[in-house]
């Protein structure tokens, strides 16, 4: 009987203990398939955040660095018009430049390597230097690091040629102290959960990490310091020098013990320079084993009670969805903190969607033009909105379609509208692709150089003209008229170089003074200025010498009455303040005419020298033509 109503009720509970090992199995399935999910998205967020980092941090080191190197560029450009490196002037511009650009230190150097002036007084040899055997080659550079031939710390250099006449005359470098180069670049860290570092292809540390979380402490060489951690993903130390040999990005893992660390490598484009941008791996997961503690715990509980299921399951539910905006909250505030730091450099970050042409802006809207942060049909709808100008059209084009083809970057200069102010851009695309080198991103990166091009007119026109008279330099002119010489515009109609020196002015300095010599020059300038015609090309080609190409005079009988008539307005007497010491000045001239007595400059002004030779030496204060008998 009792046997009976064993089975009895083994039969009446079956169905129960069935439907609660059931619910068992699917709650412990869920919970493992949970905790996957939470895992794997975490991970996937963490690690795209990590490459966005990264693309930011290269991009805007690779920026700062670009500008020492066109500071450099440009001094290089106006050291050959110093006329004493030592002046006051060339001092102001080498300290101006060296604020500029952080560099701790700034030389000049000759063509055997000795520097002619520092912005320290101090002389050096860097003749042996690999960087200076680079530049006085032609090519500007920055090089890999060195002992500072100044200190004891570790340096980097900035460095390109001196050019007169197209011949490397010397170099200008700048010096920039690694330790100094980490705290101008500190702004990089993010101080809540990524921090970075630069290093070399030898592994030698350019910028150091002082982050709380930072595994590096005291080590300088970086494969040094993974030989004595555990790799877990990425590859060996070998296999990883081959791929920052190769130029190659990826990710790495690695630790001491349980402290590991993810960092994503990526090229700077300098020398053979990485930028390592690096999370803790406790970060990715702390918040998944609170939520894989709270569903074991649920399903232990299930086990125990199950008559309390209904409960529990409220009770999980309620405690996932706390952690879940827990979740949502630290993304909200990780992405505020990525805008914030994009939003302290000038560049304009954005994700863009080849496939529904759909384009997302990550640090606001567009260089305050106002656009909405999420754009559709790019990038057709900035061109019918008249954003970019028509003579950029087809490169905006291009370039997105250069993307969409699969490039792995592309990248062009663009002549943009922003609220009625014309912009110049450097606008970057670049695409991310997976193990099938199918496109999964694409990231986009705006750089703003309006300002830089109008430095670099404002460099190169006054390294065009002479610093008193603001005329063309002789280096300007000779340029000019050999460009002209070369057209067949220089083979119709007559084309003079007339060539003019200043009678007496030897006498103006000694007598009365530079400052008058400089205002009779500046007359001159004036004159000249105000005779010619603006097609002529006026020029100062050094001391009380100036030239003036005159194009396309009908016949010599017109040229001769122009420069006959010219000469009586070139006298002028010059005396002290209180009216002494009078001292005249007047002009001679010579004059070549192309392509008669020359097809180059070098002809021209050899030909119109002689004929001023003649008229120096005969009346003065009058014009000559070249002839075959002088």
């Amino acid at each position: 009987m009792k046997q009976f109503s064993l089975k009895t009720e083994i039969k009446k509970h079956l169905p129960i203990v069935a439907s609660s090992l059931l619910v068992f199995i699917l709650i412990v399935v869920s919970c493992i398939s949970f905790y996957h999910f939470i895992r794997n998205y975490q991970t996937d967020h963490a690690l795209a955040h990590l490459e966005d980092t990264s693309l930011a941090t290269t991009a805007t080191i690779k920026n700062n660095l670009d500008t020492s190197l066109l500071l450099i560029t440009n001094v290089a450009e106006l050291a050959v018009h110093f006329p004493n490196t030592s002046s006051e002037d060339s001092m102001n511009i080498l300290h101006t430049v060296t604020a500029l650009g952080n560099f701790t230190h700034i030389g000049i150097t000759n063509a055997q390597g000795v520097s002619l002036t520092t912005t320290g007084g101090e002389t050096v040899d860097v003749s042996s230097t690999d960087f200076f055997q680079q530049t006085i080659a032609g090519k500007a550079c920055i090089s890999e690091t060195l002992a500072s031939p100044f200190s004891n710390s570790q340096v980097f250099i900035v460095s390109a040629p001196i050019y007169n006449q197209q011949k490397v005359i010397g170099i200008v470098y700048g010096v920039c102290d690694i330790e100094q180069f980490s705290t101008s670049n500190s702004f990089l860290e993010n101080r809540n959960m990524y921090y970075n570092y630069i290093i070399d292809g030898n592994g030698n540390f350019i910028l150091r990490s002082s982050h709380k979380n930072a595994l590096v402490k005291d080590e300088s060489n970086f494969w040094d310091f993974l030989s004595k951690t555990t790799i877990t993903k990425g590859g060996t130390v070998a296999e990883l020098r081959n791929n920052f040999q190769g130029g190659k990005s990826g990710i790495v893992e690695y630790g001491k013990g349980d402290d590991a660390r993810i960092a994503r490598y990526s090229p700077l484009d300098v020398n053979n320079w990485y930028v390592l941008s690096v999370i803790p791996r406790y970060t990715l997961f702390q918040s998944v084993m609170d939520i894989s503690f709270i569903s074991w715990g649920f399903a232990g509980l299930i086990a125990v009670l199950f008559l309390c299921l209904v409960l529990i399951i409220f009770y999980s539910r309620r405690q996932t969805q706390k952690e879940i905006t827990k979740q949502r909250q630290n993304l909200v505030t990780t992405e505020e903190m990525f805008r914030i730091a994009l939003n302290q450099t000038k560049l304009t970050v954005f994700d863009y969607d080849i496939k529904t042409k759909t384009l997302v802006f990550k640090n606001g809207d567009y260089m305050g033009s106002a656009l909405p942060s999420v754009m559709h049909n790019v990038p057709e709808c900035l061109i019918e909105n008249g954003r970019i100008d028509s003579e950029s059209v087809d490169a905006f084009r291009s370039l997105f379609d250069q993307a969409a083809a699969g490039a792995k970057t592309a990248s062009a200069i663009i002549h943009s509208i922003h609220n009625k102010t014309s912009h110049w851009e450097t606008v970057t695309l670049t695409n991310i692709f997976d193990s099938q080198e199918k496109i999964i991103r694409t990231v986009g990166i705006i750089d703003d150089i309006t300002v830089q091009l109008e430095n670099e007119n404002s460099l190169r026109y006054r390294a065009e003209r002479d610093l008193l008279t603001n005329l063309y330099n002789r280096t300007s002119i000779e340029s000019i008229v050999e460009q002209f010489l070369k057209t067949p515009e220089a083979e119709v109609g007559i084309h003079a170089f007339v060539y003019l020196d200043l009678d007496n002015f030897k006498q103006i300095n000694d007598t009365l003074g530079h400052a008058v010599g400089d205002q009779v020059l500046l007359d001159v300038a004036h004159k000249l200025l105000k005779r010619f015609r603006s097609t002529d090309v006026m020029a100062r080609l050094g001391g009380d010498e100036f030239a003036v190409f005159m194009k396309n005079f009908p016949n010599v009988e017109a040229l001769s009455a122009t420069i006959a008539s010219f000469i009586p307005q070139m006298a002028a007497t010059y005396t002290k303040e209180d009216g002494s010491c009078p001292v005249s000045v007047s002009a001679s001239v010579g004059i070549a005419i192309t392509p008669k007595d020359g097809r180059s400059f070098q002809e021209l002004y050899k030909k119109a020298d002689i004929a001023l030779y003649n008229v120096k030496n005969t009346t003065k204060n009058n014009f000559a033509f070249y002839t075959e008998e002088e």
